[in-house]
């Protein structure tokens, strides 16, 4: 695809086939995104791709930490405070899904099965976890981003859907021990990527702003 389909096109797959990627599909992908700038070229991140038995042993112990009602204790905390219009844009997406979805408000079994989803990986084949390491801030921070970002595209340019989740980022020190990964990694971001399922969900396409509320001349 050209660069500007790419963005046009991306968007969150909540819902992915079973289908296997082929390997070479992903690594040529993150070979590509490994173009991304990085402050001084430092390329502070690292990629960690599950599939297979392992993929679902990550899932159940997802599930099971959260049916016991385990707090998150993600690497990165969450961002707790947030300007208002920010989170007029949270609350408004988190609405229209679920009113695309047809889920009720007060449907609370309904909407924690739909967030259960995100521990499943929504079906996909892949899941990718990015880490970075411990003592990092916020700039290789932001180089992880920007690479994130890259990611994302690249694999859309062979053609497999992704969906960014900052969710199964909550449970570090579990994702680590399965991945047999020391302590000095960082867990940032996961992604879960495969082909789209034909399904309802991924029909859903959230909202932009307008530019002139984000991009303003000075001259």
């Amino acid at each position: 695809m050209e660069l500007y389909d790419l963005l046009a096109n991306r968007y969150s797959v909540r819902a992915f086939k079973p289908d296997p990627i082929d390997p070479e599909k992903i690594n040529r992908a993150i070979s590509y995104a490994q173009r991304a700038p990085s402050w001084k070229n430092v390329q502070p991140y690292e990629v960690h791709a599950v599939t297979g038995k392992l993929k679902e042993e990550l899932s159940t112990a997802f599930l099971e930490n959260i049916a016991q009602k385990i707090p998150p204790h993600p690497d990165e905390p969450y961002q707790d405070k947030w300007p208002t219009y920010m989170k007029r844009r949270m609350f408004n997406l988190g609405q229209k899904l679920y009113e695309f979805l047809g889920i009720a408000r007060n449907d609370q079994e309904a909407r924690q099965k739909q967030f259960e989803q995100n521990y499943r990986f929504f079906g996909a084949p892949v899941v990718l976890f990015f880490f970075t390491e411990k003592e990092m801030k916020f700039w290789p921070e932001f180089d992880v981003g920007i690479f994130y970002g890259y990611v994302m595209l690249a694999l859309l340019n062979e053609g497999i859907g992704s969906c960014p989740q900052a969710s199964i980022t909550i449970y570090p020190d579990m994702v680590r021990e399965k991945l047999n990964l020391p302590e000095n990694k960082k867990l940032l971001a996961g992604m879960s990527i495969g082909y789209p399922a034909e399904t309802k969900i991924n029909q859903f396409r959230s909202e932009r702003e307008e530019l002139d509320k984000i991009l303003f001349w000075h001259n």
